[in-house]
Order: structure tokens, then sequence, then C-alpha cells
């Protein structure tokens, strides 16, 4: 959601730029019209700001963005890795009235943690068919129920429902009653989910995310960047080599 944000200021590293609204860091490759939350920890000490934030780099997990601001100068900032270190300019007031225009008129929009979908039930029907509520597939609804098999799904449109602990309870729009207790491993193990008149059996799901393995056709989100992660690889500044050493004098 971009309403109501204003860039207050914008830290420039070679890795990309990094816009900060109400002291919440967005990273935004160079030239993009798209930024990123940066999520993790956040300390702030005496105007010094540091941020430990989450990486979808395959070689570390997080890095840290350190700056201070006095005054409304930048006394230093930084962006670090377990391998490297990189220092930030500030952006110019032009600069920032820019992307707020833009951010204004929709030409520039501060993206949210993106949630890929997940299974939140996974079931199958005496008769081999498989029942997935999944969360997140559709942007209008929370749930969409899938029932059929791998591949062949057809979806089932959910009307009414309510949630109760651990426990879903839905009415689909044709007036089937759909009952999901309690999930895995609740206090009520033997309770079976329900369909119509029809008792389905809980299917254990290793991976929540991994819509594939049950045979759900669906297109991926586009990836949520930071300045670390593979699809920004491309875009990252040569790192110079090292100097060799110099060697001593021979004896």
């Amino acid at each position: 959601m971009t309403a109501n944000k204003k860039i207050d200021f914008v830290l420039q590293f070679p890795e990309g730029n990094f816009l900060i609204a109400g002291g919440t860091p967005y990273f935004m490759p160079e030239g993009g019209d798209k930024a990123y939350l940066g999520w993790g920890e956040k300390k702030e000490l005496l105007g010094k700001f540091h941020h430990k934030l989450e990486t979808r780099s395959e070689d570390f997990k997080k890095y840290d963005l350190t700056y201070e601001i006095e005054d409304g100068d930048l006394i230093a900032a930084r962006l670090i890795t377990p391998f490297n270190r990189s220092a930030g300019k500030l952006a110019d007031d032009a600069a920032v009235a820019k992307l707020n225009d833009d951010l204004e008129n929709g030409h520039l929009e501060l993206k949210g943690r993106a949630r890929p979908p997940h299974i939140t039930r996974a079931a199958k029907f005496g008769d081999g068919r498989l029942l997935l509520l999944i969360d997140g597939l559709e942007k209008e609804s929370r749930h969409t129920l899938l029932i059929g098999t791998p591949g062949n799904y057809e979806q089932i449109g959910l009307g009414s429902g309510v949630q109760g602990g651990n426990s879903f309870y839905y009415k689909t729009e044709d007036g089937t009653d759909l009952a999901l207790p309690y999930g895995y491993g609740g206090p009520k193990h033997d309770e079976a989910p329900q369909y119509g008149n029809e008792y389905l059996a809980y299917i254990p799901v290793e991976n929540a995310q991994d819509l594939a393995a049950f045979g759900v056709d669906f297109t991926a989100p586009d990836p949520h960047l930071d300045p670390f992660c593979k699809e920004m690889d491309g875009r990252k500044p040569p790192v110079a080599p090292k100097p060799a050493p110099k060697s001593g004098p021979s004896r």
C-alpha cells in the first residue's frame, strides 16, 4: 500500500537506493518504479539508526543498513554484509520531491512484504479426489477452494465462513457445508474434515508453499527484491579485486 505514504529522504548506495518513509526502509533498484519493503529488526539511539534486514541471497540471510542524520545532514550511511561494506550518500531535495510526485501520481509503488500463497488444508475424498484450501491464491479473497485431481481441479466458490481456533467452516456458493476442524495435530485428531455428507482424511503437507507438489497451476508473484537477492546479481557493481600482497625482500 502506498496511500498516505511520504518519502522523507533517500539513501543512495552502489547496490541501489533506500527510500525511508516514516522510518521504514524500502529498497529501490536504480531506475526502478517499485520500492520493496525491507523487514527485520530496527534499533535507534541518539539519531543513529540500525536496521538488520532479511535478504533472499543464497549466501547469507541478513544484512545491515545503518545511518545517522543530524539537522538534515547525513553523518554516515553503511550497507553491510558478511562479505562487503558500502558507503551511502543522501539524495538531494529535488530527487526526493520527484519520487514523492511519482508516488502520488502512481508512477512509483511501495510494495509491502510479499506473502506467497500456501496450502492451509489438504484432504482426500474416498474416491481419491483432493480438496485443497489455499490461502492467498487470489487477491479478492483470503481462501480458495479446489476439488479434483492434480492438474485437473475445479474451483468451488466460497460463501460465508467462520474461523474458530484452528478450524475453518464454510458454506459454498451452492450451499454445501465445508468443515475443516483443527488441522494437523489438534486436540481432536480423530475429527475428520467433511464436505457436505462426505467425510475426508487429512493429507500431511511437507511444504505449504509448494503448490506444484499438488499439481496446482498458478502464476507466481513477482519476486520481492532486496540488494543481494539473485535477481539483482546482474545489476550489482563489480567488486574491485584486492591487490596482491607485496613480496618481501629475498634473503
